[in-house]
C-alpha cells in the first residue's frame, strides 16, 4: 500500500480524534470545557474555546458574547476564570492552621484545588456552569 493511499485512509480517523479533543463532551459545561481546553492549549487572546462550545453544545443561544461580557469576559477565554467563575468553595483545600493566611491572590492559589474534578454536568444546550464552579464577584 502506498503512502498516499494510507494517508487518505487515516485522515478521517485523525480528524475524528482531533474533533473529540476539542469538542465538549456530552453534558460538559462551558466553564469545564474552557478550563480543559486552556490547560491543553493555553489562551490565544480570543474567545475561541467559548465560541467552540457555543457552536457545538448551544448553537441556539443568542447574545452569547454579550452575556459573557456582562460577566466580565470581554477579551478572551481566560477571563472566565479571572472575572466570572472560580472553583466551588466545597472543592478548596482546608487550611491546616499552621499560619494565618490573609485573603490574597497568593492564599487563593494555596487553597484552590490543584486539579478540578470531572464536570458535574449540565442540561443539553445550557451555557451555565456545573456545580463545580461558583460566580466570582469582584469588588
Amino acid at each position: 500500500m502506498n503512502a498516499i493511499l494510507m494517508a487518505q485512509e487515516a485522515e478521517p480517523n485523525v480528524r475524528d480524534a482531533s474533533a473529540a479533543g476539542t469538542s465538549p463532551a456530552d453534558g460538559e459545561c462551558l466553564v469545564c470545557f474552557v478550563d480543559r481546553q486552556l490547560a491543553q492549549s493555553g489562551c490565544d487572546g480570543t474567545h475561541r474555546f467559548a465560541l467552540s462550545f457555543r457552536d457545538h453544545a448551544a448553537p441556539d443561544v443568542a447574545e452569547f458574547l454579550g452575556e459573557l461580557s456582562e460577566l466580565g469576559v470581554r477579551r478572551c477565554d481566560c477571563e472566565i476564570f479571572m472575572n466570572a467563575y472560580w472553583p466551588s468553595i466545597r472543592l478548596w483545600r482546608v487550611h491546616d492552621g499552621e499560619d494565618e493566611l490573609e485573603w490574597s491572590s497568593e492564599s487563593v492559589e494555596k487553597l484552590a484545588p490543584e486539579q478540578m474534578p470531572p464536570c458535574a454536568g449540565v442540561s443539553p444546550g445550557s451555557t451555565q456552569p456545573c456545580s463545580n464552579w461558583e460566580r466570582r464577584y469582584r469588588w
